[in-house]
């Protein structure tokens, strides 16, 4: 039960009985009775708050409302006088007499407030006589508070980390392959039924339903292309349900759409179309009503492409409505044994003594294996002597008996933690309830409310040593997450604490306590509490459809101390303003500006806390001068509101300990500086500051000597800066959170400014550090004072440096509380040599660390052993020596992230330790690694040497106790290529020519689908039309075609356990991706009333970001990542029948016209450079060779041409001639690309293939007959250049050595295209036939019936 104000009323009682005050002597003994009284009455609502509400007398609870509700009235009351006697004085006059009449002015208002308050305080103490007499003088029957009196808990830090494991100590692995069973996934997780699925999963409150179904999801969510995971809750939002799974669904599409503006059926429609195409997995979890779930699984029905769904509820009636339910068990009597041993001492209790475990043996029955209460009674027993463990059991009572289920159990066991909880807790937990479940609730924001609100107590022990109101607050925060009453959060930053959430049994705890004793008011849609009275103290509205103004008649609003809106609705809050004259706390929603809070600040003279916020971003927000009044403003909360400036009057705030501000927010000079209370502040100037004011704000920045927490940007660099910064960060001697970015060069700290005599400064400062994040500074190495003598509460660090050395890495080893490092080298792919010290310590080498990511591989971490191995070096901090030294490295790691280049490691002198010896991270993260992620750099590296390093990657994962999930990502960012697979093959050749493809040639001849590796690609919008191009992306990770209908459709392959990469691969099926949109990606075409053959071109990017395509319409260019059209140009006639980037220059392209022409475009300057005329039918075909400095072009007419590129001059032009076969036949189509080399050309005609050099000189030549007779309709290069893999009519697939068009190898149809496939007549085969960039032995065929095949040799080429 909360106290009400009585304890921050004592104080403020004896800060009036001051001389300075100068109240009459009545009315100071008066108060010295009334601060009596109350010290009494606090006693006994202390011992009243230790008993269930329900087991209190009625008349003790009048009794103590009265008396919570008399002390609000009178802390309202000294509030009042001491705002009117100590209000700032106005503006300053420079008239002696005006001034001399506003002093004169001034104390009469001051001796009327003393007169007011005698009389106001004669009130309270009538009323409290009243109060007196009606409970007998305060007492309070023994038998009302029997309970045994409550000590507060010591902190164990271990049960954080213990939280994190929850799950692998409650069984878990079983029932999450259960349930993933049930989901009826196919073999090694490829969808078996492409029908959505629906597995509901129904328990108990408590049970783990949440925990089994997150598991679940984390485990399968790779496997799919999208995922949700929802949670609901009683009374939910319809419209916030639905906008949440489309937001999580697709997060760039959704999360800054205007979602607000539709209603439920266009939300609907819109996740009804979005899963319709596309593979997702949805968790839907703690849904209560029927109605939602039925609106859900009506949206989600018509999915096709093997969706899951998953919901969890506690009502079985609702869980039925899905395909299979799966009903969670309680946990077995062995593993709620495992559990609360583990909570409480980290064991299997045979440390326990006899009467202990026999009182831990009845509380287990007691709590029937449901987690959360034996979560929650664990942290109970860990914080109290095993001798009182059997007076804990008696205690509870005998929710036990038969007829009680297991919720009513965990409420219980919930509900005597709460009263365990001390006094000064209790109020504070209550606080929760003014948020909606499943809120994310910011650590440092939730202990400033806590703050204003009056509920932080500072114990006289405390106050002598000068410890603050926030520290006592951050001491209440981890008591409660020690207690389990909340969930510790580590928001945007892994390793670090900075948030927290309830759970729902709590919260549902904490709402019906905290509306018992009438300690908030919610109001509004979602309605969780009614008022018992009239008064509400602290009032919430939640967002409602409905005027909420005839709610708030009915309440006491001028006695409201809390406002929380979250969205008024019909509420003017112009009205409602001037009736709060008490109010200490406001945090609202702006909807509509025109009602705005801003402009009425004025009237609120107590307000501690002011938050406002806004539905939409907002460019600025404008505080007027008002502002000047909130003389007890405490913190200023600006949320979402962009490009601000903050007023002049800020400065007069001198009691503001927390400021937060949104991007490019403007203070005018000297403000920061005056704000010398500030513990905390988040501000980020413009990026276009210039350097004189950026240095002079850092400036103001050192004369902040109570900060806590700074978050800003620095967004220019210079020397001066870097010395200004760190004399700045030298004053900051209490800085617990340090952030600082930039969007502009990094600032540099030379060691000259880094490592003089400001560092040894500064040393001291940094004791109480825990986070340090400074992105955009770079430091020449570690810095001197990040060591665990002068930073032992660091457990956050984000650093750049310019070197790293081995004793850096050593002190950073040591930090005690070190949880999460990133750390990145400018040195670029350099090495080093970097050893640990081989001498056992205690706790192991970063002991505590959970995050490591390391980038910039000159830095290597490795456990030393002797000087026999000191050479062995590893790479990106991934690799650690198998020395005798037992000190463990990493015990506690859990995510690791590096970077390898691959070219760098290659050359290393080191090269021959291979990179099994480079790559390997098994003797890290033991027994806690769960994911690996990689940047795996390729500039400069064999595409083989790039595949080789990504295996060993896969192996050091697999080969790892823990077989952690291994992500890796390719980087082609350098100043080089990746080498091709051609020029890689030239390599070898040139040395071992033996080593040439045979692959394909081992086959010869293959009828049969035992002989080859063929994968028809998914496509569920299959149709009648024809792929007429097909191409793979760049990074060889992609399949995109074009076809006849003009739309595009683009097939990926996905991460996953078994192709970390996403690489091409016939081992495992691409999937299909559509527009996010809904609308397909479609050229436009010209509609002539003719019915000519439409011809389709498409072109990538080097960098895969933009596609150019046409189909007889204008000419598209589509955003690749988004499907949607960047811009169209060049309208018909003539249409774009061909094009082509220029490789050098991304922004040049060669466009091939219906008209012969051939225009050079610029996408840059939308402008075309040059039209080369030369041919007479359209052009079919395009290609650039940079190093011959020529384009050469195809036509229908059967013509090449070959252009000069530094002139656009026509150089050389022949026709070709067919074959003495094949008369007739000069008048199809002709294609061109030249090979890898740049100096010999391929030329396919239906005709002939014909190799040329780049002087268009033919060099020889091929044309059907024999074993392959049909007309030819597409062929190109292997990657490697030394294979042509060409289609034909008839559907079989040649493979031609490209040096002399000597047939390898004949693929029959019969061997790819399944015997079920309907020809409706007509013979299925390969129009256009594409190659992978980087498998030399994979091709794609795309066919006249519209299907898609991937085709490999076998595994093993000697069948």
């Amino acid at each position: 039960m909360a106290t009400g104000a009585i304890e921050n009323l004592l104080p403020k009682l004896f800060e009036l009985l001051r001389e300075e005050y100068g109240l009459q002597k009545g009315v100071r003994e008066k108060i010295g009775h009334l601060s009596r009284e109350l010290e009494a009455a606090q006693a006994a609502l202390t011992k009243i708050g230790d008993v269930p509400w329900d087991e209190l007398d009625p008349q003790v609870q009048l009794w103590a409302r009265d008396v919570r509700e008399a002390s609000y009235d009178m802390e309202d009351i000294v509030d009042e006088f001491l705002v009117r006697v100590d209000a700032p004085s106005g503006p300053t006059e420079k008239n002696m007499f005006w001034r001399l009449v506003a002093t004169i002015g001034s104390l009469f208002q001051k001796s009327k407030d003393r007169h007011k308050i005698s009389n106001l305080i004669q009130d309270i103490s009538r009323k409290l006589e009243e109060v007196e007499a009606r409970r007998g003088r305060y007492t309070v029957d023994d038998s009302i508070t029997s309970k045994s009196s409550i000590h507060a808990a010591t902190i164990d830090p271990r049960l954080v980390n213990l939280y994190k494991r929850v799950t692998e100590l409650v069984g878990i692995e079983g029932p999450r392959d259960e349930l993933i069973d049930k989901l009826s996934l196919g073999v090694d997780g490829g969808v078996f039924d492409k029908k959505l699925k629906i597995v509901s999963v129904v328990g108990a409150g408590g049970l783990g339903k949440t925990t089994l179904a997150k598991a679940v999801y984390d485990h399968l969510k790779p496997r799919f292309e999208h995922g949700a995971f929802i949670p609901v809750g009683q009374n939910p939002d319809v419209k916030k349900v639905f906008s949440s799974v489309l937001i999580d669904l697709d997060k760039l599409k959704y999360r800054n759409s205007d979602m607000l503006m539709l209603d439920e059926k266009q939300l609907m429609d819109e996740l009804m179309e979005f899963v319709k195409e596309k593979r997702c997995f949805i968790v839907i979890d703690d849904i209560w009503d029927k109605g939602l779930w039925k609106l859900i699984k009506c949206a989600s029905q018509e999915s096709h492409c093997g969706s899951r769904l998953v919901i969890t509820t506690r009502n079985l009636e609702v869980a039925t409505l899905a395909d299979e339910v799966h009903k969670i068990q309680p946990l077995s009597s062995d593993n709620s044994k495992k559990l609360l041993y583990a909570r409480i001492v980290d064991g299997e209790g045979e440390n326990f003594y006899t009467p202990s475990a026999e009182a831990c043996e009845k509380i287990l029955k007691k709590c029937d294996g449901v987690p959360l209460a034996i979560i929650t009674i664990a942290s109970l027993l860990a914080s109290r002597p095993g001798e009182d463990w059997s007076d804990i059991y008696k205690s509870i009572g005998g929710f036990g008996q038969e007829g009680n289920d297991d919720v009513d159990n965990t409420r219980k066991i919930l509900s005597f933690s709460y009263y365990d909880l001390p006094s000064h807790l209790k109020p504070c937990l209550l606080y929760l309830s003014i948020f909606p479940e499943d809120s994310v609730i910011q650590k440092n924001d939730l202990i400033w409310r806590w703050v204003a609100e009056g509920l932080i107590i500072i114990p006289e022990k405390q106050a002598a040593e000068e410890v603050g109101s926030f520290e006592i607050g951050e001491r209440y925060f981890y008591d409660l997450i020690n207690r389990n009453m909340i969930q510790p959060i580590e928001k945007g930053h892994k390793g670090y604490v900075n948030a927290c959430s309830v759970h729902d049994m709590i919260l549902d705890m904490i709402c019906s306590l905290s509306s018992k004793e009438g300690f908030v008011t919610v109001l509004g849609g979602n309605e969780r509490q009614k008022l018992l009275g009239s008064i509400a103290r602290r009032l919430v509205l939640h967002r409602d459809e409905v005027d909420n103004s005839s709610l708030i008649a009915n309440i006491g609003v001028k006695k409201v101390r809390s406002l929380i809106v979250a969205g008024w609705g019909q509420i003017d809050f112009r009205a409602l303003c001037t009736c709060l004259p008490v109010l200490r706390l406001l945090d609202i929603i702006e909807e509509h500006r025109e009602k705005g809070v801003v402009g009425h600040l004025g009237t609120l003279l107590h307000l501690r806390y002011l938050r406002i916020s806004t539905v939409n971003n907002i460019s600025s927000i404008e505080l007027n001068k008002e502002v000047r009044y909130l003389k007890f403003l405490q913190t200023l909360y600006l949320q979402r509101y962009y490009n601000m400036e903050l007023p002049e009057e800020l400065r007069l705030l001198t009691q503001l300990v927390c400021l937060r501000c949104n991007l490019y927010t403007r203070a005018p000079v000297g403000v920061i500086g005056k704000l010398t209370s500030l513990q905390e502040l988040w501000i980020y100037p413009p990026s276009h500051t210039c350097a004189a004011t950026t240095e002079q704000f850092v400036k103001e920045l050192g004369q902040l000597r109570e900060l806590r927490v700074l978050h800003t940007v620095i967004s220019v660099g210079s020397d001066g800066i870097g010395r200004a910064l760190l004399e700045s960060l030298g004053n900051m001697h209490n800085i617990r959170e340090l952030a600082i970015g930039g969007v502009g060069l990094p600032l540099v700290l030379l060691p000259d400014t880094g490592r003089t005599s400001d560092v040894s400064r500064i040393t001291s400062c940094y004791r109480h550090l825990r986070f340090m994040r400074l992105p955009n500074i770079v430091f020449p190495g570690v810095p001197a004072w990040i060591r665990s003598s002068h930073a032992p509460n660091l457990s956050y660090l984000k650093l750049k440096v310019v070197e790293v050395k081995e004793q850096d890495i050593q002190t950073l080893a040591r930090l005690p509380e070190l949880r999460c490092l990133h750390l990145h080298l400018q040195t670029g792919p350099e090495f080093a040599t970097i050893n640990i010290a081989a001498e056992d310590v205690a706790g192991g080498y970063f002991p505590k660390l959970r995050v490591l990511d390391i980038r910039g591989t000159g830095a290597f971490i490795m456990q030393g052993t002797s000087e026999a191995e000191s050479h062995r070096e590893c790479s990106s901090s991934c690799s650690c020596s198998r020395g005798a030294s037992t000190t463990k490295i990493m015990p506690s790691l859990e995510y690791l992230e590096f970077d390898v280049h691959v070219r760098a490691l290659k050359d290393a002198t080191h090269h021959q330790l291979g990179f099994d010896k480079l790559l390997c991270f098994d003797n890290i993260g033991a027994t806690s690694l769960q994911r690996v992620t990689v940047e795996v750099h390729c500039e400069g590296a064999y595409a083989s040497e790039v595949e080789e390093a990504e295996a060993e990657l896969v192996n050091a994962a697999a080969l790892h106790p823990k077989h952690p999930t291994l992500q890796t990502h390719w980087f082609n960012d350098g100043d080089g290529d990746v080498i091709s697979p051609y020029g890689e093959a030239c390599k070898k050749m040139s040395t071992k020519p033996e080593l040439a493809n045979n692959t394909w040639k081992k086959l010869s001849n293959i009828v049969s689908s035992g002989y080859i590796r063929a994968l028809q690609v998914q496509d569920m919008t299959a149709s009648s039309s024809k792929v007429i191009c097909l191409l793979y992306t760049n990074n060889g990770e992609e399949l995109l075609a074009l076809c006849s209908n003009a739309v595009h459709k683009l097939w990926k392959w996905e991460c996953s356990e078994k192709n970390p990469r996403g690489k091409s691969t016939t081992s495992i099926p691409p999937q299909l991706w559509q527009p996010e949109n809904g609308i397909p990606m479609k050229n436009d075409t010209a509609n002539n009333g003719t019915h000519k053959k439409v011809t389709g071109c498409i072109a990538l990017r080097k960098s895969d970001d933009y596609l150019v395509s046409a189909s007889g319409g204008r000419l598209s260019v589509f955003d690749t990542s988004t499907f949607e059209i960047h811009t169209t140009f060049m309208a018909p006639p003539p249409a774009a029948t061909f094009v082509a980037f220029y490789p050098q220059e991304d922004n040049i392209m060669a466009i091939g016209m219906e008209d012969s022409s051939i225009l050079i475009y610029c996408t840059h300057t939308e402008e075309v450079q040059m039209v080369l005329t030369g041919h007479h039918k359209k052009i079919t075909g395009l290609a650039f060779s940079v190093s011959m400095d020529v384009l050469v072009s195809s036509g229908a007419d059967a013509q090449l041409c070959v252009w000069q590129m530094s002139v656009w001059k026509k150089k050389k032009s022949r026709y070709i001639i067919p074959p003495s076969n094949r008369s007739g036949a000069s008048g199809s189509d002709t294609a061109v690309q030249f090979y890898y080399d740049q100096e010999h050309l391929l030329v396919v005609q239906e005709s002939q293939l014909m190799i040329c050099d780049w002087n268009i000189e033919c060099l020889c030549s091929w044309s059907p007959r024999d074993a392959l007779p049909a007309p030819i309709s597409s062929a190109v290069f292997s990657s490697d250049g030394f294979l042509i893999y060409t289609g034909f009519h008839d559907g079989a697939i040649g493979i031609f050595e490209a040096k002399s068009l000597t047939l390898q190898c004949k693929i029959a149809p019969s061997a790819y295209i399944p015997s079920s496939v309907s020809s409706g007549g007509e013979t299925v085969y390969p129009m256009v036939v594409a190659a992978d960039p980087w498998k030399p032995n994979q091709m794609a065929v795309g066919m006249s019936d519209g299907a898609v095949y991937v085709l490999e040799p076998p595994l093993d080429t000697d069948v």
